[in-house]
């Protein structure tokens, strides 16, 4: 309980309470100076303060007892460190992941399970927890394209009281790996340039996407010209942007040698 503030400048108040059982720091910080009984459920006392220039200031302070009924019983702290778990580990199945444990394991005994998508719901059996270690587990291996996050609960229950600690959210991040191919968005793509286009024209592009976690280095795509058919006049004839897959011409057209490359 601190009362209002009463400095000026760096210079601090000097601050009396009238009732000796209680005692204040220089702070404006009231404390106890020993046990007080509160007849009915509260006391207050005049609190002055007397400011650099001597000026005397006062303030009433209320000190009220606080019941225990109704409060609500403060929530065990879980220990889960972030889970993070690559796509297409090989195992050995069931393979651990991560202890979890409610700091009061230290008092009681405690039987620990998962519920959630992975767990109880589809896909079953994906994950498993150790009812007594409460080691988590992967039962195969996972595939972030096919769904890159799983959200589970934890709950653990006191062995003998059946006392149960409130449910913690479990987020398993599935690491990309560079597991997919880049695959071109059309079978084929046709483009057609004015014989008088200029050297360096961009008549067209091609494009390709890859499956792996977006924005990454595992979807990054670069593109590079394969082959000419037919390489006259010159094998050389078109140039591919490697990044964005536009496609420019290397030296001038004539239809009237060449038709169609």
């Amino acid at each position: 309980m601190t009362p209002p503030s009463l400095t000026r400048g760096p210079q601090r108040a000097l601050f009396l309470a009238e009732d000796t059982r209680f005692k204040v720091d220089p702070e404006g910080t009231v404390s106890l100076n020993r046990a007080v009984t509160l007849h009915v459920g509260h006391k207050s006392f005049m609190l002055h303060a007397w400011d650099s220039k001597g000026k005397k200031l006062t303030t009433k302070v209320t000190v009220s007892h606080e019941s225990s009924k109704g409060l609500k019983r403060r929530k065990r702290d879980w220990i889960i460190p972030p889970i993070n778990f690559p796509e297409n580990d090989r195992g050995p199945f069931p393979k651990p992941m991560v202890k979890i444990r409610s700091s009061r394991d230290k008092e009681v005994q405690l039987q620990y399970s998962i519920t959630g998508p992975g767990a109880d719901l589809d896909p079953k059996g994906l994950f498993i927890m150790d009812r007594i270690t409460g080691w988590l587990s992967v039962t195969q291996p996972l595939d972030r394209e096919g769904k890159d996050k799983y959200k589970l609960f934890a709950h653990a229950v006191a062995v003998g009281d059946g006392k149960t600690e409130d449910p913690m959210e479990i987020v398993i991040n599935v690491i990309d790996q560079n597991d997919n191919k880049p695959e071109f968005t059309k079978d084929t793509f046709l483009g057609s340039v004015p014989e008088s286009s200029p050297k360096g024209f961009e008549f067209m592009k091609v494009t390709a996407v890859d499956k792996d976690e977006p924005g990454s280095a595992n979807s990054d795509i670069r593109y590079t010209l394969v082959s000419q058919d037919p390489q006259q006049p010159s094998p050389n004839m078109f140039v591919l942007n490697p990044l964005t897959g536009g496609l420019r011409l290397n030296s001038e057209l004539d239809r009237e040698v060449v038709i169609r490359s």
